[in-house]
């Protein structure tokens, strides 16, 4: 999938393909909160605290708010709509889904994994822009935005930098903490040995 004017969900860098890497993991959470959203139900309709699920993301979700996106695969074009209802939601492995919609035999089958990625990508892209009512998410390419820290700027005129605590960590590495311009920066340097591993 060539994205090349960059993430079709954000629109940030991609190296002209597919999503960039926060998008990958939002579409990946959404795959996988679809191919459990029957079990969901059934969870829900058993014990009726069961409506907030813990994703594969580490965040909780809404019962209601994943069948609220789920309801919106109605605006895509069919081939998309129905790999995600057979392949996603009802679980079918991609052969059976290329047989059940007739799209192909053998190899050709592995698009169906295809068009339910794009599918669920242009939901998910709909549903950043505010176009799909009710379907308000927290995208992880925003709390990636929102967790990035926040650099401080080196003077340009020379300056002393006190070494405020060096803390070795045998083998492994060694932190140190500078102090610059009044605010304390803990550095980690991999040792000689971790460097020699990995080299």
């Amino acid at each position: 999938m060539d994205f090349p004017d960059g993430c079709p969900i954000c629109g940030g860098q991609n190296g002209g393909r597919g999503t960039c890497a926060p998008c990958s993991k939002t579409v990946n959470t959404f795959r996988n909160l679809i191919r459990n959203l029957q079990r969901w139900r059934s969870l829900y309709e058993a014990d009726a605290s069961a409506d907030v699920l813990c994703g594969p993301d580490g965040r909780e979700w809404l019962l209601w708010d994943i069948e609220r996106f789920y309801e919106y695969r109605r605006v895509l074009p069919e081939q998309q709509r129905r790999c995600i209802e057979l392949f996603l939601y009802e679980n079918h492995f991609e052969r059976e889904t290329a047989e059940k919609m007739g799209v192909g035999k053998g190899s050709q089958h592995t698009s169906v994994a295809i068009y339910a990625t794009v599918g669920l990508i242009k939901l998910l892209s709909l549903a950043r822009d505010g176009e799909l009512p009710g379907c308000s998410f927290d995208f992880d390419v925003d709390i990636e935005l929102l967790d990035a820290p926040v650099p401080i700027p080196l003077p340009r005129t020379p300056m002393v930098v006190e070494v405020v605590d060096p803390a070795p960590v045998p083998l492994v590495s060694v932190q140190v903490t500078y102090r610059i311009g009044g605010a304390p920066v803990v550095v980690e340097y991999p040792s000689i040995r971790e460097r020699l591993l990995h080299d």
